[in-house]
């Protein structure tokens, strides 16, 4: 509904209700003015007809009495006409006897103007000489109702008339003056809103004419033109922060995809070629670490400004997350130019000046190109991404080319996560127990559990799954699977009293000590539900898990050595490079990687370094992986406690698990 139908409404009601209350004031008063005209013309009446009257009654001239009640009863507004003896009897009445009335209600006449009379009086004669006032009679008129009330109704009527066409002339003044005055600056408001889009200040701003600029209509556009600069502000203030990092000064995700959407459907695909460039900063945790998230911020600013003056006006460079950025070359570069980028990025980011200190960083490159690799833009991120991965998993400060096998590790890696998922609920996860021993006696002291993943007639191997369940966090269900298997075969050896199982050992992921935030009480339920003496089960743990952040980490492997698990480090000497941490940890045991165990017939040094640094912080030493009978004498003259490998598992009569 307009606003003109509405304000007309609301006018008509507002005065309909005013107008009921005038018309019932205006009946009131056409009533009375119907009481003063009537009882004026009945004292009229009687002042003239009095001593007419008088005379004819005093002579007893019926006569003459007649002709005159005659002449009166003729005017319209008489009904009866009556001259009475002082003693009540009739002398001469008239009336209307001809016409037809109708009832109407008389209650709202006074009785007084309906019916008048005079007393008549002796006239003036010879025997009345002193003229003393003496009634002889009287004279009454009564009025017809009918014609007062056709009075009042004209009376009222001629009002209403005259009330109406007021109203509808205040109603057409009203609907003009709304329609000039409201209505049409409102629709052209709403014509310039509807033309309006989100420009930079100051444009297609609204202006009010000269009639509304001091009245509320002018101090609506003042407010909406206000309203619409700060919505401007707010607008570009949003598209910043969905746009762009504050935090290194360069564009963010959103607007690399929006950027790259765009660009590829403008691209030549047979003559134009696009290159993303995905740079990852290599450990930039233990930059973090070192130096503070503050100071890590500001080394990301740095290696954003030297990648974005490298790739200069020929590309875009953005930061895609975290310490992860990606320069766009939208230039139609060769190859070889591509790689002279990634080399020169490589170089000169390779160290940054963070308050007058001297920085060491590396970063991992991935190069691919849009049509030559990728088919859209996903694939084009991801391409590169693969590419990136390939030279941080190479050792990092490198840059690798997308390759088409990349793509095939891609798939397969999307393959094993689904597949991951229904693993152990179709009963395709297994445990293999591989047998420890004692390396100067030969006597079984335990088992190590190892993971295996058949799934149908294809063998996936824990190299190739075990990441990925880390990554995806599928690896919190598995642990927990392999950890209460290892404890029922335990508890199967023991309650059969085959012979007695010393240990058995399980390894323990950093996802689980890290995302499991129950893990630690679920060890305790299964220590508990299986009766595991103290040190029967024993958790591995890798030298990678301590680069990430400790202090959580290890106060769960004091809980877990609380409970009663013995703490053995896996792969020794082949992750984190700090030795620190083991003085900080319930350690029980140091393994040796089988990597150091295949290199004693050229270099014994490292594998005797690590057996005689385990003997100082008395820590019992595993060596896995021993293949030949040579190596696993030499690492028990050595002082190596326990052995473990295909060797072992093949020679020595034991019984299989």
């Amino acid at each position: 509904m307009s606003l003109v139908k509405k304000h007309l409404y609301l006018t008509l009601a507002s005065m309909c209700v005013a107008i009921s209350i005038i018309i019932i004031l205006q009946i009131f008063w056409s009533i009375s003015k119907i009481h003063e005209t009537y009882h004026s013309l009945t004292e009229q009446i009687l002042n003239m007809a009095e001593k007419s009257a008088a005379i004819n009654l005093w002579t007893f001239d019926i006569t003459t009495a007649s002709n005159l009640a005659s002449g009166i009863i003729q005017l319209k507004a008489i009904k009866k006409i009556s001259i009475i003896n002082a003693d009540s009897t009739e002398f001469v009445s008239k009336s209307k006897t001809d016409m037809q009335y109708f009832s109407f209600p008389e209650e709202i006449f006074d009785e007084s103007v309906l019916y008048n009379q005079r007393s008549l009086y002796y006239p003036v004669s010879p025997t009345n000489p002193e003229n003393k006032p003496e009634p002889i009679g009287k004279l009454i008129l009564e009025l017809d109702s009918s014609v007062l009330w056709e009075d009042l109704c004209g009376l009222i009527w001629q009002s209403l008339m005259f009330l109406m066409s007021l109203i509808a002339i205040v109603l057409i003044m009203a609907a003009v003056t709304a329609y000039f005055f409201l209505t049409k600056p409102l629709l052209k408001l709403v014509k310039d809103i509807s033309c309006l889009h989100l420009k930079p200040e100051g444009e297609q701003l609204l202006i009010s004419d000269k009639w509304h600029k001091h009245d509320e209509i002018g101090m609506l556009v003042k407010q909406f033109n206000s309203s619409f600069q700060d919505l401007f502000k707010v607008k570009h203030k949003l598209q910043r922060l969905a746009t762009f990092d504050d935090i290194v000064s360069l564009p963010n995700r959103n607007f690399l995809n929006t950027e790259l959407l765009e660009l590829i459907a403008s691209v030549d695909t047979s003559l134009d070629k696009i290159t993303l460039i995905f740079m990852d900063i290599d450990n930039f945790k233990s930059v973090n670490d070192s130096v503070g998230h503050s100071k890590g911020d500001q080394v990301l600013r740095a290696v954003g400004a030297r990648v974005k003056k490298i790739v200069g006006s020929s590309g875009l460079v953005c930061r895609f997350s975290g310490d992860s950025f990606v320069a766009l070359i939208k230039e139609n570069l060769d190859a070889v130019t591509s790689i002279v980028i990634a080399e020169q990025i490589t170089r000169e980011t390779s160290n940054v000046q963070i308050d007058g200190k001297k920085l060491c960083i590396s970063m991992s490159i991935g190069l691919a190109s849009y049509p030559t690799d990728a088919s859209s833009t996903d694939e084009l991120i991801q391409y590169s991404d693969a590419a990136m991965y390939r030279a941080k998993n190479a050792g990092g400060h490198s840059f690798m080319v997308y390759s088409s096998d990349m793509s095939d590790r891609i798939k397969r890696n999307l393959e094993i996560t689904g597949a991951l998922l229904n693993a152990l609920q179709n009963q395709e996860m297994s445990l293999f127990f591989q047998k420890k021993i004692n390396a100067k006696s030969g006597a079984l002291v335990g088992y190590e559990a190892l993971l295996r993943w058949k799934r149908g007639d294809e063998a996936i191997m824990p190299s190739e799954f075990i990441r990925i369940a880390e990554s995806t966090r599928q690896i919190i269900p598995i642990g927990r699977w392999v950890l209460e298997e290892a404890a029922k075969k335990y508890r199967f050896l023991v309650d059969k009293s085959k012979f007695m199982v010393m240990s058995i050992s399980v390894n323990l992921s950093i996802a689980q000590l890290s995302h499991d935030d129950s893990f630690v009480e679920y060890a305790s339920r299964v220590l508990e539900e299986y009766r595991i003496p103290d040190k029967h089960l024993e958790f591995e743990i890798t030298e990678s898990i301590f680069a990430e952040d400790q202090s959580d980490i290890i106060r769960k492997i004091y809980q877990l050595r609380r409970l009663g698990y013995s703490i053995a480090i896996d792969d020794f000497g082949t992750g984190y490079s700090s030795l620190s941490y083991l003085t900080r940890l319930p350690v029980d045991t140091l393994k040796i990687d089988k990597v150091f165990v295949e290199e004693l017939s050229r270099d014994r040094t490292i594998a005797l370094a690590i057996i005689s640094f385990a003997k100082i912080l008395n820590l019992s030493v595993v060596a896995e992986g021993v293949e030949t009978v040579e190596q696993a004498e030499w690492l028990s003259e050595a002082g190596c406690d326990y052995l473990q490998g295909f060797y072992i598992q093949k020679n020595f009569g034991l019984p299989d698990l």
